[in-house]
């Protein structure tokens, strides 16, 4: 994913019409899913450790 990203930068500051701007546009939509959720799974799986470990 990082280097998706990073492979598009490139690609902007050398020729801005040749990225695909609906690769990027998914990208961030991926981003706005999976960042949020792994936060919660991070949450959920640390309020059950503290529980069974006390």
């Amino acid at each position: 994913m990082r280097s998706g990203c990073l492979i598009m930068g490139i690609g902007y500051s050398e020729r801005p019409r040749a990225v695909r701007w609906k690769k990027a546009k998914d990208i961030a939509k991926t981003w706005l899913y999976t960042i949020p959720a792994s936060a919660i799974t991070a949450i959920v799986i640390y309020a059950i450790a503290r529980v069974i470990v006390g």
